[in-house]
């Protein structure tokens, strides 16, 4: 049976990024779940590449690093921000400033997002 290097990269994304986190704080479950959003959210090799270079680099703050990495990335299935609508723009915000106050998660482009609503003078 053959193994994709898709299938490589997520084994070790699970493994190595869990057991990375978990070593610099995160709990098991809580470095679990924040995996899970990252894999919904973007490609398996960007995680991949966001996670070793967040190893390679060794930040204080590894999960906040490893989003800022991801957040300039284009998340899967992602809508430019320009072909948003005002109310869809609002939501978005909305939806990642919630993200980051209770998951403590990174800003995952969350600063784009609100200058593109300032840009638009939306008031969020």
């Amino acid at each position: 049976m053959e193994v994709s290097d898709k299938e490589v990269k997520s084994r070790w994304v699970w493994r190595e990024g869990r057991t990375y986190l978990e070593s610099r704080g995160c709990q098991e479950k809580n470095a679990a779940n924040i995996i899970g959003r990252w894999v919904k959210t973007y490609k398996i090799s960007d995680v991949y590449e966001a996670i070793t270079a967040a190893i390679d680099n060794d930040p204080a703050r590894p999960v906040e690093y490893i989003g800022k990495i991801l957040g300039q990335r284009t998340a899967t299935g992602a809508i430019p921000l320009e072909s948003l609508t005002n109310t869809e723009l609002t939501a978005k915000i909305r939806f990642w400033r919630k993200q980051v106050a209770f998951n403590g998660l990174g800003k995952h482009g969350l600063d784009d997002m609100e200058a593109a609503a300032r840009a638009r003078k939306i008031s969020v």
